[in-house]
């Protein structure tokens, strides 16, 4: 059986736990910390980077093997491989991506356009949790107004 659940997560606010309960009784939960990037420099030639975890958490039946997949929407942008960081209160936006490895190669996307990320867990008597580490990139000599910026993301898990 597939259930969808869905979390909506910004990159500059506090990520959401979701839960699901499946007819099998497999209860499964998803949170994500938010990603920051350190003040972006424009005109120091380097790209803007930084990383942070998302956690499935899944408990129930004993000695089951629960495999997942974890979609990302394309933001305020509409597009996955176009995302943008929009300026709070103005016209200005940053060009970004997310990656689900640390080179930085593989776009984190809805599994049609870049990569869905997806592992399996096997249930024991307490809650079994996996964590995966997935990267951001702001890229070089973006010239913007300063002040904050974000995205607001959409995560899809699939189980």
């Amino acid at each position: 059986m597939t259930r969808a659940l869905l979390l909506a997560t910004a990159l500059a606010a506090a990520a959401l736990p979701a839960k699901a309960q499946l007819g099998t009784g497999i209860s499964c939960s998803v949170s994500a910390v938010p990603m920051q990037f350190a003040p972006y420099a424009p005109f120091s030639g380097l790209p803007g980077e930084s990383a942070t975890t998302v956690t499935v958490t899944c408990s129930g039946l004993v000695n089951l093997l629960v495999s997942y997949e974890i979609r990302l929407g394309p933001g305020g942008s509409g597009s996955i491989a176009a995302r943008t960081l929009g300026e709070e209160g103005g016209d200005d936006a940053l060009s970004y991506q997310i990656y689900s490895n640390s080179s930085r190669t593989m776009v984190w996307g809805d599994g049609v356009q870049g990569s869905a990320i997806s592992g399996s867990l096997f249930l024991q008597l307490v809650a079994t949790s996996r964590v995966h580490t997935v990267y951001g990139r702001i890229p070089e000599s973006q010239l913007v107004n300063a002040g904050d910026y974000s995205d607001e993301l959409v995560m899809t898990v699939i189980y």
